[in-house]
Protein backbone atom coordinates (compact mmCIF):
# COMPACT_ATOMS: atom_id res chain seq x y z
CA UNK A 1 0.00 0.00 0.00
CA UNK A 2 1.35 3.43 -0.93
CA UNK A 3 1.29 6.71 0.87
CA UNK A 4 -2.04 7.87 2.24
CA UNK A 5 -2.99 11.52 2.22
CA UNK A 6 -5.98 11.85 4.52
CA UNK A 7 -8.09 15.00 4.69
CA UNK A 8 -10.14 15.48 7.85
CA UNK A 9 -13.06 17.91 7.77
CA UNK A 10 -16.45 18.60 9.25
CA UNK A 11 -18.73 21.43 10.28
CA UNK A 12 -18.08 23.92 13.08
CA UNK A 13 -17.61 22.24 16.44
CA UNK A 14 -16.63 18.83 15.06
CA UNK A 15 -13.64 17.43 16.92
CA UNK A 16 -11.36 17.24 13.88
CA UNK A 17 -8.32 17.66 16.11
CA UNK A 18 -8.98 14.39 17.97
CA UNK A 19 -9.40 12.43 14.74
CA UNK A 20 -6.25 14.01 13.30
CA UNK A 21 -4.24 13.27 16.44
CA UNK A 22 -5.42 9.64 16.28
CA UNK A 23 -4.22 9.49 12.67
CA UNK A 24 -0.91 11.04 13.75
CA UNK A 25 -0.55 8.37 16.45
CA UNK A 26 -1.13 5.77 13.72
CA UNK A 27 1.88 7.16 11.80
CA UNK A 28 0.50 10.07 9.78
CA UNK A 29 2.17 13.49 9.83
CA UNK A 30 0.41 16.79 10.35
CA UNK A 31 3.66 18.74 10.26
CA UNK A 32 6.57 18.13 7.91
CA UNK A 33 10.02 17.39 9.38
CA UNK A 34 11.71 20.45 10.87
CA UNK A 35 8.74 22.68 10.03
CA UNK A 36 9.16 26.17 11.45
CA UNK A 37 6.47 26.78 14.07
CA UNK A 38 7.78 30.22 15.01
CA UNK A 39 5.35 31.87 12.57
CA UNK A 40 2.67 33.68 14.55
CA UNK A 41 0.05 31.19 15.71
CA UNK A 42 1.58 28.15 13.99
CA UNK A 43 2.53 26.24 17.13
CA UNK A 44 -0.82 26.99 18.76
CA UNK A 45 -2.75 25.80 15.68
CA UNK A 46 -0.89 22.50 15.85
CA UNK A 47 -1.06 21.98 19.61
CA UNK A 48 -4.69 23.08 20.00
CA UNK A 49 -6.35 22.01 16.75
CA UNK A 50 -3.91 19.52 15.18
CA UNK A 51 -3.75 21.83 12.17
CA UNK A 52 -0.83 22.82 9.97
CA UNK A 53 -0.61 26.60 9.73
CA UNK A 54 0.66 26.45 6.14
CA UNK A 55 -2.43 24.51 5.00
CA UNK A 56 -4.74 26.96 6.76
CA UNK A 57 -2.81 29.88 5.30
CA UNK A 58 -3.14 28.49 1.76
CA UNK A 59 -6.91 28.13 2.17
CA UNK A 60 -7.23 31.55 3.83
CA UNK A 61 -5.42 33.24 0.93
CA UNK A 62 -7.94 31.73 -1.49
CA UNK A 63 -10.83 32.89 0.69
CA UNK A 64 -9.33 36.40 0.81
CA UNK A 65 -8.82 36.41 -2.99
CA UNK A 66 -12.54 35.68 -3.31
CA UNK A 67 -13.49 38.32 -0.73
CA UNK A 68 -14.78 35.70 1.72
CA UNK A 69 -14.22 35.11 5.41
CA UNK A 70 -14.53 32.05 7.59
CA UNK A 71 -18.26 32.63 8.09
CA UNK A 72 -19.00 33.02 4.40
CA UNK A 73 -22.58 32.40 3.26
CA UNK A 74 -21.26 30.98 -0.03
CA UNK A 75 -18.18 29.07 -1.10
CA UNK A 76 -15.28 30.32 -3.21
CA UNK A 77 -16.00 29.23 -6.77
CA UNK A 78 -13.43 30.71 -9.12
CA UNK A 79 -9.90 31.18 -7.90
CA UNK A 80 -6.33 30.67 -8.99
CA UNK A 81 -4.46 27.64 -7.73
CA UNK A 82 -2.12 29.16 -5.18
CA UNK A 83 1.63 28.90 -5.27
CA UNK A 84 2.81 27.24 -3.22
CA UNK A 85 -0.18 24.95 -3.65
CA UNK A 86 -1.06 21.34 -2.90
CA UNK A 87 1.86 19.82 -4.85
CA UNK A 88 4.41 22.04 -3.12
CA UNK A 89 2.78 21.44 0.27
CA UNK A 90 2.94 17.66 -0.12
CA UNK A 91 6.54 17.85 -1.40
CA UNK A 92 7.59 19.06 2.07
CA UNK A 93 6.89 15.59 3.52
CA UNK A 94 9.02 12.45 2.99
CA UNK A 95 7.65 10.41 0.07
CA UNK A 96 6.99 7.37 2.24
CA UNK A 97 5.15 9.36 4.94
CA UNK A 98 1.36 9.42 5.32
CA UNK A 99 -0.01 12.97 5.58
CA UNK A 100 -2.96 14.30 7.58
CA UNK A 101 -4.68 17.47 6.33
CA UNK A 102 -7.04 19.11 8.83
CA UNK A 103 -9.27 22.13 8.21
CA UNK A 104 -12.95 22.96 8.69
CA UNK A 105 -12.73 24.85 5.40
CA UNK A 106 -11.46 21.77 3.56
CA UNK A 107 -15.03 21.21 2.35
CA UNK A 108 -14.53 24.22 0.05
CA UNK A 109 -11.28 22.87 -1.37
CA UNK A 110 -11.95 19.21 -2.16
CA UNK A 111 -11.72 19.98 -5.93
CA UNK A 112 -8.31 21.65 -5.37
CA UNK A 113 -6.99 18.59 -3.50
CA UNK A 114 -8.89 15.76 -5.24
CA UNK A 115 -5.91 14.49 -7.24
CA UNK A 116 -3.77 14.33 -4.08
CA UNK A 117 -5.93 12.97 -1.26
CA UNK A 118 -6.46 9.23 -0.91
CA UNK A 119 -9.01 9.41 1.91
CA UNK A 120 -11.52 11.95 3.15
CA UNK A 121 -12.71 11.66 6.75
CA UNK A 122 -15.91 13.56 7.56
CA UNK A 123 -16.69 14.18 11.22
CA UNK A 124 -20.48 14.52 11.50
CA UNK A 125 -21.94 16.84 14.13
CA UNK A 126 -25.53 17.51 15.19
CA UNK A 127 -27.08 20.70 13.81
CA UNK A 128 -27.89 22.11 17.26
CA UNK A 129 -24.31 21.63 18.45
CA UNK A 130 -22.90 23.17 15.27
CA UNK A 131 -25.27 26.15 15.55
CA UNK A 132 -24.23 26.71 19.18
CA UNK A 133 -20.55 26.79 18.18
CA UNK A 134 -21.18 29.27 15.35
CA UNK A 135 -23.19 31.43 17.78
CA UNK A 136 -20.26 31.36 20.21
CA UNK A 137 -17.63 32.16 17.56
CA UNK A 138 -19.72 34.73 15.68
CA UNK A 139 -22.08 36.28 18.23
CA UNK A 140 -23.08 39.15 15.91
CA UNK A 141 -24.78 36.71 13.50
CA UNK A 142 -28.51 36.12 13.84
CA UNK A 143 -30.11 32.70 13.42
CA UNK A 144 -30.71 33.23 9.68
CA UNK A 145 -27.06 34.18 9.09
CA UNK A 146 -25.80 31.24 11.15
CA UNK A 147 -28.04 28.87 9.21
CA UNK A 148 -26.76 30.26 5.89
CA UNK A 149 -23.14 29.69 6.95
CA UNK A 150 -23.81 26.16 8.19
CA UNK A 151 -25.80 25.32 5.05
CA UNK A 152 -22.95 26.65 2.90
CA UNK A 153 -20.40 24.38 4.56
CA UNK A 154 -22.75 21.39 4.48
CA UNK A 155 -23.72 21.88 0.82
CA UNK A 156 -20.08 22.35 -0.19
CA UNK A 157 -19.11 19.14 1.58
CA UNK A 158 -22.05 17.11 0.31
CA UNK A 159 -21.62 18.47 -3.21
CA UNK A 160 -17.96 17.49 -3.53
CA UNK A 161 -17.58 14.46 -1.26
CA UNK A 162 -17.95 12.19 -4.29
CA UNK A 163 -14.70 13.57 -5.73
CA UNK A 164 -12.70 11.66 -3.10
CA UNK A 165 -11.78 8.04 -3.82
CA UNK A 166 -12.42 6.89 -0.27
CA UNK A 167 -14.80 8.61 2.11
CA UNK A 168 -15.08 7.74 5.78
CA UNK A 169 -17.62 9.03 8.27
CA UNK A 170 -17.43 9.27 12.04
CA UNK A 171 -19.92 10.84 14.44
CA UNK A 172 -18.64 13.58 16.71
CA UNK A 173 -20.36 11.88 19.66
CA UNK A 174 -18.17 8.80 19.06
CA UNK A 175 -15.03 10.91 18.85
CA UNK A 176 -15.89 12.46 22.23
CA UNK A 177 -15.77 9.00 23.83
CA UNK A 178 -12.60 7.99 21.94
CA UNK A 179 -14.42 5.59 19.60
CA UNK A 180 -12.62 6.04 16.30
CA UNK A 181 -14.53 3.47 14.27
CA UNK A 182 -15.13 4.82 10.79
CA UNK A 183 -18.05 4.01 8.50
CA UNK A 184 -17.39 3.98 4.80
CA UNK A 185 -19.19 6.18 2.33
CA UNK A 186 -20.57 5.46 -1.09
CA UNK A 187 -17.27 6.30 -2.80
CA UNK A 188 -15.44 3.56 -0.90
CA UNK A 189 -15.01 0.13 -2.42
CA UNK A 190 -15.10 -1.57 0.99
CA UNK A 191 -18.39 -1.21 2.83
CA UNK A 192 -17.47 -2.50 6.26
CA UNK A 193 -16.71 -0.27 9.25
CA UNK A 194 -13.02 -0.16 10.00
CA UNK A 195 -10.80 1.21 12.66
CA UNK A 196 -8.86 4.39 12.01
CA UNK A 197 -5.63 2.40 12.15
CA UNK A 198 -6.55 0.28 9.10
Amino acid sequence: MGRRIVAVTGLFGAWLNQVSLELELAGGCILWPSQDLQIYGAENKYKTNAENYELLHMHSLIMEECGLGWFAPHRPRFYSTPYPGPAEYIAQFPEDQDIVLTDNKFCFFIPLWQSYITDLVVVNIADAECNAVVRQWNPAADNRQRSAVIDNYRQSLEGDVGLADKVWYIDNDKVKINDFTLSSGAAVKEDRPRSIES
